[in-house]
């Protein structure tokens, strides 16, 4: 059995979905591989590669959409410097495949980065296996303004001169590629989903408190989060405002909220919300919401990749708020609804009742079987081994 050299380029510009999605992934892929990460957005707390090697690079974000440094200057400050960085490690690693998460679906501000990796990576090594890895729902986002005829000819010609295959983080049962990319179809490389990947440990709904190094709070209680983004930090303050009402119509009287706010500090006007009220508590995004998340009555929530993978693996009866803003939640929202695996109420229906009548029916509600394939992180590294004939490697 072969032993790949992986390179994966992984960038989080504005959430962190794309970096927890990374992270998983590289931990499995790993176990039987070497494996270099890029780690070049705002750092995440609890990052954990597992055997992978994180490559630093200078760190950038997307803010009123343009890329930047963390300090603020223009991201032409950094180029230079991430380019060399990146053929450094070529030059080191001489990888026989380079992972790119989800260039060219979205992410075109890296184009000239990612295609000089790939190019020097093929001159490296010609039979270099060239990867691109996209979640459930890759939309065209806003961020690529064009018209969306242009932008799937530019999708198709970018991945068919850069690119070997296409792999998809999804569940076919519950969304295919074709459905989100209609175009789909005229890709002329090998495309497979993996199965959902959710972002924390391999953890059975039940178990216990420590599994996930952090200990939640008494039980029994309610969480919300936004993920790590900052987009959606209103659905926060508005339950903050409200969550005395929800509970008292929904008949959850001592059901205290856990806030998780985004990655960095809190807002200052949502603190002072949450300050003196005994029933609401706010917490930092990072490692300990998966404890939390665990032994949750209910969550509410944004409808993000992650975030949706993890309730699933848990079995949380949740009810999902979709970001509007970010292309593909409220698509993923609507299909967890028709299976009956998430309730959905979009962001202008938000009131105390409507919240409250949702919470209720949740409360009501038997657990269900999600019947998911939540396998993805092993998914894609079978995948990988069968594109790179690398042979099989024992699930132990």
């Amino acid at each position: 059995m072969t032993r790949l050299r992986i390179l994966f380029h992984c960038q989080h510009l504005s959430g962190v979905g794309h970096y927890m999605r990374g992270l998983a992934l590289t931990r499995e892929l790993a176990r039987h591989h070497t494996v270099w990460l890029s780690d070049g957005g705002r750092s995440i707390p609890g990052a954990d590669p597992g055997g992978g090697r994180l490559l630093a690079l200078p760190r950038l974000r997307r803010r009123e959409g343009r890329l930047e440094t963390l300090d603020g200057r223009p991201a032409a400050a950094v180029w230079p410097e991430r380019a060399r960085r990146l053929a450094g490690a070529v030059a080191r690693l001489a990888p026989d495949v380079v992972i790119v998460e989800h260039y060219p679906f979205s992410k075109w501000g890296l184009g000239a980065e990612v295609t000089g990796l790939l190019a020097a990576a093929r001159r490296r090594n010609p039979a270099l296996l060239a990867v691109c890895s996209v979640r459930d729902i890759p939309l065209q986002t806003r961020h690529e303004p064009v018209p969306a005829g242009d932008y799937v000819r530019e999708v198709l010609a970018r991945l068919h001169q850069w690119f070997d295959a296409v792999m998809v983080h999804a569940d076919p049962g519950l969304c295919r590629l074709e459905e989100a990319f209609p175009a789909a179809g005229r890709i002329r490389l090998s495309v497979g989903h993996t199965g959902l990947v959710p972002p924390g440990p391999d953890l059975a709904p039940d178990a216990p408190a420590g599994a996930a190094g952090a200990t939640a709070g008494p039980s029994p209680y309610a969480v919300a989060s936004i993920g790590g983004g900052r987009d959606a930090a209103a659905l926060l303050a508005r339950l903050a405002a409200h969550w005395p009402a929800i509970r008292r119509r929904a008949g959850l009287d001592d059901l205290p909220l856990a806030l998780f706010s985004g990655l960095g500090p809190p807002d200052p006007a949502l603190a002072r919300a949450v300050a003196g009220q005994p029933a609401l508590s706010l917490h930092p995004f990072g490692p300990a919401y998966s404890a939390w998340l665990r032994g949750a009555a209910l969550s509410i929530s944004c409808a993000g990749y992650n975030t949706c993978a993890q309730l699933l693996q848990l079995r949380r009866p949740a009810l999902l708020v979709p970001n509007t803003a970010m292309s593909d939640q409220l698509r993923r929202a609507e299909r967890l609804q028709a299976r009956g695996l998430a309730r959905l109420l979009r962001p202008e229906a938000f009131s105390v009742a409507a919240v409250a009548d949702e919470l209720r029916a949740l409360r009501d509600a038997p657990p269900a079987d999600p019947g998911v394939d939540l396998d993805g992180a092993r998914g894609a590294r079978r995948f990988i081994e069968g594109l790179a004939g690398a042979g099989g490697h024992s699930d132990r």
